[in-house]
């Protein structure tokens, strides 16, 4: 979460664009003295005057020696029209959706227009217009390349581009970032914590780059406890086509992984909540009892997974955190404040549920057979 002095800032400040924009405040109006508006917000004198400080830079304000200062003309015009494009690919995954809410939720939050552009293979003219428009892009994507057209329209936004999950900065975007290693490498001491030592990846391979990123992650967080071909062997990546739902195809690898493998995990490290569902049915179907015969995490958090029987232990990559960093940073671009492109790493953090126990198996036990696709 943002800090407390950033929301306070950002609350201050949204609504006074919004008293610019509803009329409260008109061309030629004067704003209360900075002391007042600290009162009346409730915030630091600080704060109040980093506020209409940054507002004057946006020429929203202007200040008047020795008069005050004053709402500038078509100010409540340029409030009202900034324009935030999400850009992302055209098929659809749970991560997605989540970016995708969030951006559209704290973008009307700070009275902005919320626009998203799905990228087709490509097809990439709305981004690079939009852009080049000199609106607001938040990307997350999972490639671009430096002299494609997008590349170029990106490169030339001057901060008014910021990347969420792809490392821009040699393009001069301000990026921000969770790395896959250190998600996959908390769940992995989490579980060996537990004591496990046999446990298996259930990942979709939606695409290349994405696939290959996981692949590292997982082969990293399992050093020391798997060779590389170990790890690998214990990787079960589905072939489901992008625009469809994986958890059939979860609940039927799983099924099998459950009746056939001679490896018999205690634990599935899951990759989306999608998958997370086929992988449950698949252990109720086979008899197993989680977390009590086997565990499982979920590398992406969702909000299911609170819901889910038993509740789903799950990482939080902090993803609202990120997304109003993302806007944050946006907003100083819009405003000519933009500064040099930097990377900002989030760390993930696990949330700790019920479906994480340590490994019971009984002597001679038998479990019945899945039933594998």
């Amino acid at each position: 979460m943002s800090s407390p002095t950033s929301t306070k800032y950002q609350t201050v400040r949204t609504k006074l664009e919004a008293a610019i924009r509803s009329g409260e405040f008109t061309t030629g109006d004067q704003l209360p003295a900075e002391q007042t508006l600290a009162e009346q917000y409730g915030v630091s004198l600080m704060t109040a005057r980093r506020v209409v400080c940054d507002l004057v830079a946006a020429d929203l304000l202007e200040r008047r020696d020795r008069k005050g200062t004053f709402v500038r003309q078509h100010a409540a015009e340029r409030v009202s029209t900034t324009t935030l494009n999400l850009i992302v690919l055209a098929y659809d995954t749970a991560f997605q959706r989540n970016f995708l809410n969030q951006g559209m939720r704290l973008a009307e939050e700070r009275g902005w227009r919320g626009n998203v552009i799905r990228l087709a293979r490509g097809q990439q003219d709305a981004a690079v217009r939009a852009i080049q428009d000199g609106e607001l892009a938040l990307l997350m994507l999972e490639n671009v390349q430096p002299q494609s057209a997008l590349g170029r329209a990106v490169k030339g936004a001057k901060g008014r581009v910021v990347s969420i999950g792809l490392d821009l900065t040699n393009l001069g975007v301000r990026s921000i970032y969770v790395e896959a290693s250190r998600s996959f490498k908390i769940v992995a001491d989490y579980l060996r914590a537990q004591g496990h030592s046999e446990f298996v990846l259930v990942d979709q391979r939606v695409s290349p780059a994405l696939y290959e990123l996981h692949q590292i992650g997982w082969r990293k967080a399992t050093t020391g406890l798997y060779t590389e071909a170990e790890a690998d062997e214990r990787s079960i990546h589905l072939e489901t086509p992008n625009f469809q739902c994986p958890s059939f195809d979860a609940y039927s690898e799983v099924g099998r992984l459950l009746s056939e493998s001679s490896l018999q995990p205690t634990a599935l490290v899951c990759v989306g909540e999608e998958i997370v569902q086929g992988a449950l049915a698949a252990c109720r179907y086979a008899g197993r009892e989680v977390p009590r015969d086997i565990s499982i995490v979920n590398i992406l958090d969702a909000p299911s997974m609170i819901f889910a029987h038993p509740p789903v232990t799950s990482v939080d990559v902090n993803f609202e955190q990120q997304v109003e960093l993302a806007l944050d940073i946006l907003q100083r671009g819009r405003d000519g404040l933009a500064t040099p492109a930097t990377l900002h790493v989030v760390e993930p953090l696990l949330s700790k549920r019920e479906s994480v126990a340590a490994p019971f198996l009984e002597a001679g036990i038998s479990y019945p057979a899945s039933a594998s696709a």
